[in-house]
């Protein structure tokens, strides 16, 4: 872990696929994990989202079969890239059950060890 990083828990760079939604939406969008770790994730996104907004997302791990299911709330949603047509959205993870921590705990040790 860098100097300067505050975060508590290990982050790892990653493109798993994410399909994803806001609480109070029925369609859902797709995108691309930037990071994630214990805590929470990060995602590029064609749209900004409000500080606060809760999404709902389905996250595709490489080595598991299933989509496993998640809940965020998210952090920052900041516009970047070539004429800031899309966002960097940072989610903290919510009510996590004990299945998806598994599966990111290993996801996050093969990432961790490459």
């Amino acid at each position: 872990m860098e100097d300067n990083e505050k975060r508590k828990n290990l982050r790892v760079y990653c493109h798993c696929v994410v399909s994803f939604r806001l609480e109070n939406a029925y369609e859902f969008d797709m995108s691309q994990t930037k990071d994630l770790s214990k805590d929470g994730i990060m995602l590029t996104t064609n749209c900004s989202f409000d500080v606060g907004s809760i999404l709902y997302m389905y996250i595709m791990f490489p080595f598991y079969p299933h989509k496993m299911e998640v809940k965020g709330e998210v952090l920052e949603s900041v516009p970047f890239g070539k004429g800031k047509r899309f966002n960097r959205t940072r989610l903290k993870f919510l009510n996590l059950d004990k299945e998806f921590i598994e599966k990111l705990d290993e996801f996050i040790k093969i990432k961790d060890c490459k």
